[in-house]
């Protein structure tokens, strides 16, 4: 599955006629059933809250306007969460945001994802177009949208900061490294794009980056109080439902045997993890060490192969930090125009493209639903996303530390 030349723009019409037919479809079941039971008919576990994330941050600027520390304690949250976003978030909406407020910038947040997406697919082609729009719609893609999860915004910002960095317009480039940079400073980790930039971009812009990463780095020492609090506030709130990650495989033993009666002690659990993590990923970056010999090396990076180490690496980090809620699986669409393009069989690595594509498909419809059978598949899907994402990571960092060039191999027939 292959973006194709699309003259036309198959690709996002289709993409986009699965996306429209998918949120009247939604907005029908919300009307006749209520918020929580209409989202709950296509899969999206939710709380009788609308767009629960965004609460979080309006509910803290009205406890800092009140003189309190809202990561500590903040009590006009709905469901009593500390703030767990960076402090620039409150400069952003007022403590008195009404309910038709919370909507509307809810419903903002996802349509620039989704338009930043679309923008994103270049020469994308019918098929490519419905795989895309498949997984927007995903019970774990479309949990984002539900709570008015910030993770959709920092995906356009971050997608159109990677359209900009393959402009052939330096000043718009540069855009790109700013824009880039407030990525950064508005949720951490988007920074391994600046990163990767820096070290393996266009020449012109590893300068900029380098500046960005510095400023990055002085926000960070002159913040660091909140941002030690964003990081444990954010670690508190994550369990095994809707989420992935290495120690949700424990988390979802232990349920499961709960469920059923029985009581399993963690510790051997998160050790069976542990090993697990220890033995895959070292095994996965050998094979991506053996694979980058079989590769022709190009030129710097270029937009999409950014986009796909950007996606991968935030992916692959949360995945062994320990656990992340679905929705920041939107970061991982980032890696589509590469992966489908290098899913042919005249390339090396499409054996483990194939397997990531595979896995996040699974991972995406199965992770977010609690039925025993499911629970298993997205267990297996995301394991097995991780470690081939690992492997075509470990590829392109062997080939860049061996010559300084990224690999890419010439398309067949050239």
């Amino acid at each position: 599955m292959r973006p194709e030349p699309a003259r036309n723009h198959f690709g996002r019409l289709i993409a986009l006629a699965i996306v429209l037919v998918a949120t009247v479809a939604i907005s029908g079941m919300i009307q006749l059933r209520g918020w929580q039971s209409g989202w709950r008919c296509f899969g999206v576990a939710t709380r009788d809250v609308a767009w629960l994330d965004l609460r979080v941050i309006t509910a803290a600027a009205q406890t800092a306007a009140e003189g309190g520390n809202p990561y500590v304690a903040n009590p006009h949250d709905p469901t009593g969460r500390p703030l767990n976003y960076p402090s620039p978030w409150l400069w952003f909406f007022p403590g008195n945001l009404t309910a038709p407020a919370h909507t509307v910038v809810a419903l903002g947040f996802a349509a620039a994802a989704f338009g930043t997406l679309l923008l994103g697919m270049k020469a994308f082609g019918w098929r490519a177009g419905a795989f895309v729009g498949l997984l927007v719609v995903s019970p774990s893609l479309l949990l984002a949208v539900e709570r008015g999860n910030t993770d959709l915004p920092i995906f356009a910002v971050t997608g159109l900061s990677l359209l900009a960095l393959d402009s052939d317009r330096r000043w718009l480039a540069i855009v790109g490294v700013v824009g880039l940079l407030l990525a950064s400073v508005l949720k951490l980790f988007p920074v391994v794009t600046l990163v990767i930039v820096a070290l393996a971009g266009p020449a012109a812009l590893r300068r900029p980056a380098q500046v960005a990463l510095a400023l990055f780095a002085l926000w960070l020492g002159l913040h660091w109080p909140e941002t030690l609090a964003t990081l444990v506030n954010t670690r508190a709130g994550v369990g095994a439902v809707h989420s992935y990650g290495r120690t949700v495989l424990p988390f979802a033993l232990e349920l499961y045997a709960r469920a059923h009666g029985q009581v399993l002690e963690r510790a051997p659990l998160d050790l069976l993890a542990n090993v697990l993590a220890a033995i895959v990923l070292p095994a996965a970056a050998w094979l991506g060490f053996k694979l980058a010999g079989q590769a022709p090396l190009a030129q710097a990076l270029t937009a999409r192969e950014t986009g796909f180490l950007t996606g991968a690496a935030i992916y692959v980090f949360t995945f062994v930090a320990g656990a992340s809620f679905n929705y920041r699986l939107w970061f991982l669409l980032f890696t589509l125009p590469w992966l489908l393009a290098k899913a042919g069989p005249h390339y090396p690595e499409s054996r483990w493209v194939r397997l990531a594509l595979a896995g996040f498909f699974i991972l995406s419809w199965t992770s977010a639903v609690w039925w025993v059978p499911l629970v298993w598949a997205a267990q297996a899907a995301g394991w097995l996303l991780c470690t081939a994402l690992t492997v075509l990571l470990a590829s392109f960092a062997t080939s860049w530390l061996t010559t300084g060039t990224a690999p890419q191999h010439p398309t067949p027939g050239q």
